[in-house]
């Protein structure tokens, strides 16, 4: 027996959109009723369709993509990953990996995990990660909106994410949140791990080894030179004109 639900119980297209983080309206996809899709089924729509979406209070969202974006991860999850051989603090995973946040399912472009994360030494072998990375790095898009970062950073900081990067190719800006703190660094420079907590700043131009195609950069303009004041010449006295009378 089907039951109607009463006005209390719904919402508008608009309402929804606004809490998802005002994704535009094309990487929403769902089957009725809206908002009701569960963990089974969000993955196998992505198992068949092969897109990357996440599943926000039961709605399931393509991620905003583009192979720059895509190409820009696969470095910072490769600088990561090579440090990590070298220093096995812990794992990461990329662009596919499924993690339960804050009971919603996200795929973080890089997820960095401690090895204390899993006390019993083996990873679960599960469709999704139910551990809360430490550090989430995202790879910002044309189509992301500042709505929808905002609900992402909030979930993962209270879930017990410790760092959240924000990596825009377009401004070359890298914006590095935490629960208490924000900092910008301009110039394709971010963070890199020195160890489970501690990070040093590396050079992103540097690194990728290619830069997106923009307008470059205006040189900045050089200072003029001081001015230097001129000392003061001594006047010198005037001279008595003859008055042309001579003298008794």
């Amino acid at each position: 027996m089907s039951t109607v639900a009463s006005a209390e119980d719904t919402i508008t297209l608009a309402e929804l959109l606004d809490q998802l983080g005002d994704v535009p309206i094309e990487r929403v996809r769902f089957r009725q009723p809206l908002g009701s899709a569960t963990e089974e089924e969000y993955v196998r729509f992505v198992e068949k369709t092969k897109r990357g979406c996440e599943l926000i209070d039961g709605v399931i969202v393509e991620k905003a993509v583009g192979y720059y974006e895509s190409r820009l991860a696969m470095v910072l999850g490769r600088l990561l990953g090579n440090f990590l051989v070298q220093n096995p603090l812990g794992i990461i995973l990329g662009e596919s990996g499924m993690v339960r946040i804050e009971e919603q399912v996200r795929m973080p472009d890089v997820a960095f995990y401690p090895l204390s994360a899993f006390p019993s030494g083996r990873l679960p072998r599960t469709a999704i990660l139910g551990v809360t990375p430490t550090l989430v790095v995202e790879v910002i898009s044309p189509s992301n909106t500042e709505g929808e970062m905002q609900r992402k950073r909030h979930d993962c900081f209270q879930a017990g994410t410790l760092l959240f990067w924000e990596v825009d190719p377009e401004e070359r800006r890298v914006r590095v949140f935490s629960a208490e703190f924000t900092r910008v660094w301009p110039g394709g420079r971010l963070l890199a791990f020195e160890n489970e907590t501690d990070f040093q700043i590396i050079d992103l131009n540097t690194a990728t080894g290619l830069a997106a195609e923009s307008e470059p950069e205006p040189e900045p303009a050089e200072e003029p030179e001081p001015v230097k004041a001129k000392k003061a010449e001594p006047k010198k006295a005037a001279k008595k004109k003859p008055t042309g009378k001579k003298s008794k």
